[in-house]
């Protein structure tokens, strides 16, 4: 298969603010129409990843290209920081990724939706290979199964902040949440909660005409007055810190519990420091929700077995149906040489 990945996750770079910029980087080259790369791309970037999915005749070659597009735009070293897969490892990563078994949250069902939305998006913008789209719809066929068969179909991330809330709750009340950013991870987030019936839930978009069930929709105005919540759900792309450290919060009087879920992202790290602010991170998040469900290590090499044996069978089923492209291509070929 034609195909093959160049990506950074916070596992291969710890570093926050170096992910960020990449973050940036790779929505700036790879995310509209028009690119400098000439190839059949698909980008999906995540609050945990930003991978590039690419086909063409000479992957080496685009490799290259991509490495060089990315000097272009950072002067300091970060080769190390990438992965690169090709071929059926890179089918294979792809359904690890699909699956939840890349995430920070082991099985988080959430990133399916993700690719599943990278790759249509990529197909209107771009004219694929038929490598990539046989890439990507098995992999989301695989996904799918997965979820029925070994994982939960249902997303861990509400749970996770749910767990948080909940243990603070024992000291204090929090009832109003403010969701920042329409996106697809707070409309789980606000769909969540609005199940429990016990909070009062906002929501402030850059296009509050967009209406999502029923929250109570705001401007984007609205961000500013974020310390009126008890608690702040970011999750939304930004190019700067939308809360920030400012001097209204010198007379802030209650406590207040922010949850980070952007990449780059949107709340001031300096903020962590406030005497009445709990800021928490998605690592944060994510060691709550994988102790809640006690990953082990035999359940981790159970679902990488079963995701391999999968991948290797739809691989061979690629390579029968090329060959047997080849063949009809060559049999026409042969007729018509016939006088």
């Amino acid at each position: 298969m034609q195909v093959g990945v160049i990506g950074i996750n916070s596992f291969s770079c710890p570093l926050i603010y170096l992910r960020e910029k990449m973050t940036q980087i790779f929505s700036h080259l790879f995310s509209q129409s028009d690119s400098k790369l000439e190839a059949s791309y698909v980008l999906v970037s995540t609050c945990h990843r930003s991978e590039l999915y690419f086909s063409s005749f000479c992957l080496s070659d685009t490799h290259i290209k991509v490495l060089q597009l990315l000097r272009e735009k950072i002067h300091e070293p970060f080769e190390g920081v990438f992965y690169s897969y090709f071929g059926q490892e890179c089918f294979l990563h792809l359904g690890r990724v699909i699956c939840g078994m890349d995430s920070l949250i082991f099985g988080e069902s959430d990133v399916q939706r993700q690719v599943k939305v990278a790759y249509e998006r990529s197909r209107h913008l771009r004219k694929l290979s038929s490598s990539l789209h046989y890439l990507f719809q098995k992999g989301l066929k695989i996904g799918k199964e997965m979820r029925t068969t070994v994982f939960s179909s249902h997303s861990r991330l509400p749970d996770a902040v749910f767990t948080i809330l909940k243990r603070l709750q024992k000291e204090r009340m929090s009832r109003s949440i403010l969701f920042v950013g329409n996106s697809m991870i707070n409309r789980t987030m606000a769909s969540f909660f609005m199940k429990k019936k016990e909070y009062d839930l906002y929501m402030t978009t850059r296009n509050p005409n967009k209406k999502f069930l029923s929250l109570k929709i705001y401007n984007w105005e609205m961000c500013d007055r974020w310390m009126q919540f008890d608690v702040v759900i970011a999750a939304t792309y930004h190019d700067g810190y939308i809360l920030k450290e400012c001097r209204k919060l010198k007379h802030l009087k209650k406590q207040i519990i922010l949850f980070d879920l952007g990449m780059p992202r949107n709340m001031d790290p300096l903020l962590h420091y406030h005497p009445l602010i709990d800021l928490f991170s998605l690592h944060t998040l994510s060691q709550i929700a994988n102790g809640q469900q006690k990953v082990t290590g035999k359940k981790i090499q159970f679902c990488e077995t079963r995701i391999e044996n999968v991948i290797e069978k739809q691989v061979d089923l690629f390579y029968k149906k090329q060959i047997s492209k080849w063949r009809y291509a060559s049999s026409c070929d042969k007729l018509a040489l016939l006088p």
